[in-house]
């Protein structure tokens, strides 16, 4: 994470970028995708946005590990990037999905409270989707997801 808070040249910062990249992409250690996801987040650039869109689909339910702690770091850095038209619109299926579909209530959280800052009709309707969806026996998800996506929706622009 200390990569993205740095300050260096765009050369630099595209070598960091494809490094943080690589590493979410193909490191077996969870903290280091985790660190990769993050400083993603404030590197910025379609290249990061692809890659943790990516990693917002690729755990598999077995791999809770990896999904609670590289899937929450990458939806969380997606809603912290303004990504350019031509990826916005796959960042945002990515969150839809998993806020719709994901089976760990952090990965959820974190992919609404990404869909408050991505915007459009479609994180709309999955938001108010979300707000009705848990039943009153799903106490977890439905006042942790429940209330991100509520307030997601208070933050649309």
């Amino acid at each position: 994470a200390a990569i993205g808070q740095l300050r260096p040249s765009p050369q630099v910062v595209e070598e960091a970028r494809t490094a943080c990249v690589e590493a979410l992409k193909h490191d077996t250690n969870v903290e280091v995708r985790y660190s990769a996801a993050k400083a993603l987040g404030q590197l910025g650039g379609d290249e990061a946005v692809t890659a943790l869109t990516e990693a917002c689909r690729q755990y598999q339910p077995s791999d809770e590990c990896m999904r609670r702690h590289v899937g929450v770091a990458a939806a969380a850095a997606i809603g912290q990037l303004r990504p350019s038209p031509q990826v916005v619109e796959e960042a945002r299926t990515a969150c839809v999905e998993a806020l719709k579909h994901d089976t760990n209530v952090e990965v959820r959280y974190s992919a609404a409270k990404a869909l408050g800052q991505l915007g459009g009709d479609e994180a709309v309707t999955a938001l108010t989707e979300a707000c009705r969806q848990y039943q009153p026996s799903d106490e977890c998800m439905r006042r942790h997801v429940g209330v991100a996506a509520a307030a997601a929706i208070g933050q649309l622009r």
